[in-house]
């Protein structure tokens, strides 16, 4: 065993991504426990209102999303509002405010499967060129006080496992509020004035795949989404970890 394995097996202290559990030396490397394990997958199976299928399997997308142009969008699994201490959802949160590499991994790799699923079925001859990963911008408030943007690291991560570019494509102009402070005209009206897109980056005839943590009014996307082919992409593929149940 090397020095560096041996730090990071016996020395670092790595919990668990749902409940904050020292996770044992013989799984360090995970993100969950064995019980959030459980819990995570479970959630993963849910059935959706409209398809009946598991969360997974679901490619429904919400009005505003399929209003402003997107191809799909893909989800892990389905949330409540007014439940927000289960496992998958006291996930998301560590990977709002832990940076690890460990955490975003794992998220990273779960989403996989099922974006790959959606690049499968589009026609762009092999080429991987035609294909960018980008994400919903973290609010100047989140972002100062967290110091990074989990999503723009997510993505990240998600762009090497597809073997992709990714884009720092999106940012939030200085005034805006956070998203989960507002109803849903108000996110609508917040994401139009302040999700801006960068200069001088070329997205023409380019698929992109948007990643936010959660979509739940899609205010946020959607705005990504129109922006992102006004400026001539050739469509968009959103994904998130998870989804509201009431867009």
């Amino acid at each position: 065993m090397t020095r560096k394995e041996f730090v990071r097996r016996f020395i670092i202290v790595h919990k668990c991504g749902g409940c904050g559990e020292i996770l044992h030396h013989t799984c360090s490397d995970d993100a969950l426990c064995s019980e959030c394990r459980l819990r995570w997958n479970a959630a993963l199976t849910e059935g959706c209102e409209k398809c009946f299928k598991p969360a997974v399997e679901c490619t429904c997308m919400s009005p505003l999303l399929s209003g402003s142009g997107a191809l799909s969008h893909r989800k892990l699994f389905f949330y409540d509002s007014e439940n927000t201490m289960q496992a998958q959802m006291r996930m998301i949160f560590s990977l709002k405010r832990q940076k690890s590499r460990r955490l975003r991994g794992f998220a990273a790799e779960q989403l996989y499967p099922f974006v790959v699923d959606e690049v499968s079925a589009l026609d762009f001859g092999g080429n991987k060129q035609n294909f960018a990963v980008c994400s919903c911008p973290r609010g100047v408030e989140s972002k100062t006080l967290y110091g990074f943007d989990h999503a723009e690291l997510l993505a990240k991560s998600l762009a090497e496992l597809l073997g992709v570019e990714h884009l720092r494509l999106f940012y939030q102009r200085i005034g805006g509020k956070e998203q989960k402070d507002l109803d849903r005209k108000q996110r609508l009206e917040n994401a139009g004035k302040h999700i801006v897109m960068r200069k001088n980056v070329d997205v023409s005839g380019k698929y992109l795949i948007i990643y936010d943590d959660m979509v739940t009014t899609g205010a946020s996307m959607s705005t990504c989404i129109k922006l992102a082919l006004k400026a001539g992409a050739r469509g968009v593929i959103c994904c998130s970890l998870a989804c509201s149940k009431k867009q």
